[in-house]
């Protein structure tokens, strides 16, 4: 009997943590595609390094960083994306914003599948 149940519990891990591991990406990909799909406006408030480097507009809205061509965000600038392409302007010394430069986004992947294998 103690066979049987400690066969079970294996059975149990080995279906279970793939699972586990597989959806742990789903809301940084899905982050992904919003930050895509979307235009904004919006100053940089703060970037922190987390499992991805995180660009925050306000507290709770932000994309990550790698989803750019050009990675010369700091904070203080200003943004305005539409489509694939992000303006960024700088402050000046007189608090006026500048044309600084263009930054694609990039394309995340067709489907969660393709993106979590890599493929």
């Amino acid at each position: 009997m103690k066979f049987g149940i400690k066969r079970i519990w294996q059975l149990i891990l080995v279906i279970a943590f793939p699972v586990i591991i597989y959806n742990t990406k789903t809301d940084y990909y899905k982050k992904k595609v919003d930050f895509y799909e979307s235009d904004l406006n919006g100053v940089v408030t703060q970037i922190k390094q987390t499992r991805g480097t995180k660009v925050y507009l306000n507290e709770s809205e932000y994309f990550y960083l790698e989803q750019l061509q050009d990675k010369s965000l700091k904070v203080g600038d200003s943004i305005n994306k539409k489509g694939s392409e992000l303006n960024v302007f700088e402050k000046n010394n007189k608090d006026e914003y500048n044309y600084k430069n263009k930054i694609t986004v990039i394309k995340p992947e067709s489907s969660y599948f393709k993106f979590f294998f890599g493929l």
